[in-house]
């Protein structure tokens, strides 16, 4: 089950062209902390999908003008196949599942959900996707340390909580990826974050500007790569096999490597002195079938 400072962090998108279906499902999830953005048609929220990629769940109606739940659908599989969804109509659920099984639709509820019904849905889309506050606090702890010991001038801080997201977008212009796998897990570690962030931490390996964009990106490779090293050891000293893969680059909105299972990604926000925009560290952890039937501890 997702601890509270998971739930603070992540977003919930409603969708429901009828304000009393609305609020009732708002009065479910404000109470619980999570951040709700509420859009009355299919074409307004993909319009809110298209300003955030930040979300953890959706819930749609089916029926509604301009652009219904069906259509809504279409488009949200097309560009996020993951993004777990909850259709909650007042049409029979037997045939919505019938008519929805190609846009692999989660879950169906009957209107008004019920809460111990809402309850199991969410559990069952993000409580598996729970990564340790453990883990979070580890990854937080690199971060900063690396960051810190290049450029102490950068004073770098956690800057909000902790969130659940779906690719595949990156978060970030320049984007570092470094993928950990072994027998029984696969982990791609992305940090990312804009052009200044990077030549600030460039400066620090090099201890001058870097003087080309191919330094700029050796440097942030190497500065990702020292800290895909550390996860990957903390990896191994809790048991799991595995292997680091050689870091790439990527100056782009899209990532599927990001995209690559259903679970959720982990998104770790940081800010630092006279720098407006933030940078991210993202964690993606697929398990796999483990020939030791014991947990893997990297996840709750």
């Amino acid at each position: 089950m997702l601890d509270e400072e998971l739930i603070r962090g992540s977003k919930i998108l409603i969708v429901d062209d009828a304000e009393a279906d609305r609020a009732l499902l708002n009065h479910y999830f404000q109470p619980r902390g999570y951040q709700v953005s509420m859009a009355t048609s299919g074409r307004e929220a993909l319009e809110v999908l298209k300003s955030d990629s930040n979300f953890a769940l959706v819930v749609t109606d089916i029926n509604m003008p301009d652009l219904d739940g069906i259509d809504l659908l279409k488009q949200v599989r097309y560009s996020r196949p993951n993004l777990p969804v909850i259709v909650s109509s007042g049409r029979d659920p037997a045939e919505l599942k019938q008519e929805l099984g190609r846009f692999n639709v989660n879950w169906i509820s009957q209107k008004p959900p019920q809460k111990d019904v809402l309850d199991s849905y969410i559990n069952d889309a993000l409580g598996k996707n729970h990564y340790s506050p453990e883990l979070r606090t580890f990854i937080n702890d690199l971060v900063l340390g690396a960051m810190g010991s290049t450029d102490n001038s950068l004073k770098p801080e956690i800057a909000g909580l902790p969130f659940l997201r779906f690719g595949p977008e990156l978060l970030g212009d320049i984007c570092v990826v470094v993928a950990i796998y072994g027998k029984d897990i696969d982990a791609s570690l992305v940090l990312g974050g804009p052009m200044t962030w990077w030549n600030r931490i460039a400066t620090g390996f090099l201890g001058k500007h870097a003087t080309s964009s191919t330094s700029l990106y050796d440097c942030a490779g190497e500065f990702t790569n020292g800290v895909a090293t550390k996860l990957r050891n903390h990896f191994l000293s809790r048991g799991h096999t595995s292997n680091q893969a050689p870091q790439y680059v990527v100056r782009s909105e899209r990532m599927e490597v990001m995209n690559s299972s259903a679970k959720a990604i982990l998104a770790l926000p940081y800010k630092a002195l006279g720098i407006n925009e933030l940078f991210y560290a993202q964690l993606h952890i697929q398990r796999k079938e483990p020939e030791d039937p014991r947990p893997v501890e990297t996840r709750a």
